[in-house]
């Protein structure tokens, strides 16, 4: 199908070079993610991406890089490379961070044990134009819990003040979340961090709160961008509530 990106960007209120580069980021986990399983490679994708092509549909922020647990991290570098990969920064990371490029799109890898919480299973990851009733084909890559993603994305809000973290946790937390097993996440990452993190987070949140002006030079590529005082005070009353 030919696109036509004008109309594209009048439909979603998103800019031609941003859905042009999301639809690089897509055809690249095309072909990385078959590769990836014929090589017989353990990895789950992780962060933003997936929290939004995978769980908020129509309502998904735009991503642009892909984060991928690896659980045999040599061999999936080595996997990457033969696809045509490059590693830009190796191992900047404790737990073995590396971030690559593949056609021009950057993977960040994390190294993680063999065996965690909750490993990774197919899930139906779309692409926001399929919303749209444009052919972009719906794709199976292996990837975790909104609960798991959740738990990950409340610390990363917490020490980053991102826009793009506010959204992805307002947004994920609106969904039917289980917020016993979501607790259960939050509380193991403290634990990893020695973080008291239900004073933690509600500490950063109020301090984000203060200082919403930080965030009218800041933007994220969705259909519908809420005001930040209205997230920060939605995800404040459910992190209260657990």
């Amino acid at each position: 199908m030919e696109l036509d990106f004008e109309a594209i960007a009048s439909r979603t209120g998103i800019s031609t070079p941003r859905i042009k580069e999301n639809l690089k980021t897509y055809d690249t986990m095309m072909e990385l993610f078959p590769r990836l399983e014929a090589e017989k490679q353990l990895v789950g994708l992780y962060g933003g991406t997936a929290m939004n092509k995978i769980y908020y549909g129509k309502d998904q922020r735009l991503s642009y890089d892909i984060d991928l647990f690896c659980y045999n991290y040599p061999d999936t570098v080595k996997a990457i490379e033969k696809m045509g990969g490059v590693m830009v920064i190796a191992r900047y990371h404790e737990r073995g961070r590396s971030k690559m490029r593949l056609k021009g799109i950057n993977i960040d890898l994390w190294a993680v044990p063999k065996k965690t919480d909750e490993m990774p299973s197919k899930k139906i990851l779309k692409d926001l134009l399929y919303y749209y009733g444009y052919l972009i084909p719906p794709l199976a890559v292996p990837s975790y819990s909104l609960e798991y993603l959740l738990a990950s994305k409340t610390m990363a809000m917490a020490d980053r003040n991102m826009l793009k973290d506010i959204y992805d946790l307002w947004r994920g937390l609106k969904l039917a979340v289980d917020l016993e097993k979501y607790k259960f996440y939050i509380k193991k990452i403290g634990k990893e961090l020695d973080i008291d993190v239900f004073s933690y987070i509600p500490a950063q949140i109020a301090f984000m709160l203060k200082n919403t002006k930080y965030y009218e030079k800041e933007s994220i590529d969705t259909t519908y961008q809420p005001p930040v005082t209205l997230m920060l005070n939605e995800v404040k009353a459910v992190l209260e509530s657990i």
